[in-house]
C-alpha cells in the first residue's frame, strides 16, 4: 500500500488485477495422531483387561466352540500335541 500512499481507492485501483483472481491454496490433510493411551497387545494386557476384551466371546460362544477354535489355533501355530490334548479333553 506504500505506492498508494495508504489510500484504499488507489490500492484497489493499482492492484485490482490480482485481487480479482481466484486464489487456490493447496490443503493437505493433517496427519492423524493417536491420542490417549496406546492400546497394548493381548499378551501384554493384564488379566482384568483380557477378561474385559473377551467378555463378548464367552457370553455369545459355547465352551465347545471356544475349545475347538483354540485347538485349531494351536494346530495352526505348530503345536499339534497341545491341540491333540485339548481335543482329548473334550
Amino acid at each position: 500500500m506504500k505506492s498508494s500512499h495508504r489510500m484504499l481507492d488507489r490500492f484497489l485501483l493499482h492492484n485490482s488485477e490480482w485481487l480479482d483472481k481466484k486464489l487456490f491454496v493447496p490443503v493437505s490433510p493433517a496427519p492423524q495422531t493417536a491420542k490417549g493411551l496406546q492400546e497394548k497387545t493381548f499378551s501384554e494386557s493384564s488379566e482384568r483387561s483380557k477378561r474385559q476384551k473377551t467378555e463378548g466371546l464367552h457370553k455369545t460362544t459355547s465352551t465347545e466352540e471356544l475349545s475347538f477354535a483354540t485347538a485349531m489355533s494351536l494346530q495352526g501355530s505348530g503345536n499339534p500335541s497341545a491341540a491333540k490334548l485339548l481335543h482329548e479333553g473334550l
